[in-house]
């Protein structure tokens, strides 16, 4: 490639990191970072300080042998916010890997955080560089692909941030190129770097690592059948299968439990409210009785005998319950104010029938919304801008589609089948329309490269 394309992908990678950056800092903050980012960056502080009074112990924390005793947490690791974000019943805490990698910016940044942003940004970009040489030949509009790719606005917009997107990014494109090259030729340094990406994906972006990783698995298969179209059709009907005995599985694997409990948390969350955390349970509360409540930095206090719900850890369901007003201070773990992106949706409540007749909605909510009529900022006019141009997008590749060699119909399905996987999860579990532009760029990403798979060369090109 033209390193010129690589410097005008590199510089559109930084100007979304800059809006990023006043988007978290002075739409949602006063000059300061906020959500996620600013918890990535306060509680990767909080182990930097750690390995400069206690290097032994951090070195322990951070290869996670000591990640999850007791004394470290409420000593050393009090000041994080979400390093025990899994405590809410999550199988993976997928923050701890993010912040890791922040703990070891912190070492050359001086605590500066436009440093962070770089260097998210450079590992997002270097996905999207993994992932265009994984893809540039089966592509034949190669510097439209390159380009596109760094300018998706979702794609760019989270991959230019201080958020676990672009560090999926980095792993989806890690992953691809490395399973591509052990199909061309297998070795140890191959299957080292695929497994690195495999880890990444998985304690990073779970729901990703989990539906990508055993859907490229059709690869294989595809190769050692000459890839022979006849595969596909069995696969399809073992996804159908899959899914199915997910849904009998025990309750720590369930598909319906999983999603039941996913979903109602986000609506608790979408609702607003208060929500800390007790010696042995997760506690939600209405958010008009903020009064009720006592908040010094990350811990509140309950000044008067509140009302909320309660589950405890392990457990996927809620109860009533009242808390009395009491001096001892609890673990906040969120103040949220309602969202103004809320949008109803009917609970699966534990209902294989309920998950099935809500599969249009899923995919409605996805790949619509927002509608205008749901544009309650103008933050989320680009939103339906963007979903609109994809839509477009994949309807014109569809129709000036090429005619495809069966390695390529093998790879147009891992990325279709893997992107509606994606789509469909996060449309059964999330009511807010702000997550789900969020949750669904690893999804975009893998739909676009497939358009431009489908692509037929350009009039010039062909001749």
């Amino acid at each position: 490639m033209d390193f010129r394309y690589l410097g005008g992908g590199w510089l559109i990678k930084l100007i979304f990191s800059g809006i990023f950056y006043l988007v978290s800092a002075y739409h949602y903050g006063d000059g300061q970072l906020t959500g996620d980012a600013e918890n990535f960056f306060n509680d990767g502080k909080v182990l930097t300080d750690l390995a400069q009074s206690q290097p032994g112990v951090y070195w322990e924390v951070f290869i996670g042998s000591s990640a999850d005793d007791l004394d470290l947490r409420l000593n050393e690791l009090s000041e994080t916010r979400i390093w025990d974000h899994g405590e809410n019943g999550d199988m993976i805490n997928d923050n701890r890997l993010m912040i890791r990698l922040q703990s070891l910016i912190h070492f050359i940044s001086f605590e500066n955080v436009f440093v962070h942003l770089l260097v998210m940004t450079f590992i997002s970009f270097m996905g999207i560089f993994f992932l265009f040489r994984a893809f540039e030949k089966y592509v034949e509009r190669k510097t439209f692909f390159f380009l596109a790719l760094c300018c998706f606005p979702s794609i760019a917009f989270w991959g230019g941030g201080l958020a676990k997107e672009s560090l999926m990014i980095f792993g989806i494109g890690l992953y691809l190129f490395s399973l591509f090259r052990l199909l061309e030729q297998r070795n140890l340094f191959h299957h080292l770097i695929n497994l690195i990406a495999i880890l990444l994906l998985l304690y990073n972006k779970p729901y990703v690592g989990l539906i990508l990783i055993p859907c490229s698995l059709i690869l294989l298969g595809g190769k050692s059948l000459q890839w022979k179209p006849r595969l596909l059709y069995g696969w399809s009907a073992l996804i159908l299968i899959g899914g199915t005995v997910l849904c009998f599985t025990p309750k720590s694997y369930n598909l319906i439990n999983k999603v039941s409990s996913k979903q109602q948390d986000l609506i608790n969350i979408s609702k607003g409210g208060i929500f800390f955390i007790t010696d042995s349970s997760f506690c939600a509360f209405n958010y008009d009785y903020k009064d009720h409540f006592e908040i010094q930095d990350r811990s509140i206090k309950v000044n008067q005998n509140t009302a909320g719900e309660f589950k405890r850890f392990g457990s996927d369901i809620f109860y009533p319950f009242t808390i009395p007003a009491s001096p001892q201070f609890y673990d906040l773990y969120l103040v949220q104010a309602p969202s103004n992106s809320y949008v109803d949706v009917t609970p699966v409540d534990n209902s294989g029938f309920q998950l099935l007749k809500n599969i249009p909605s899923a995919f409605f909510n996805t790949l619509l919304r927002p509608l205008p009529g749901d544009v309650k900022n103008y933050l989320s006019y680009p939103v339906t801008v963007q979903n609109i141009a994809l839509l477009g997008f994949l309807i014109f590749a569809f129709f000036r589609r090429k005619k495809l060699d069966g390695e390529q119909t093998y790879l147009i399905y891992l990325l279709v089948s893997s992107s509606l996987l994606m789509l469909l999860l996060i449309g059964w579990t999330t009511p807010i329309l702000g997550a789900i532009f969020r949750y669904k760029v690893a999804a975009e990403l893998l739909l676009i490269i497939a358009a431009f798979i489908y692509l037929k060369p350009s009039k010039t090109q062909q001749k």
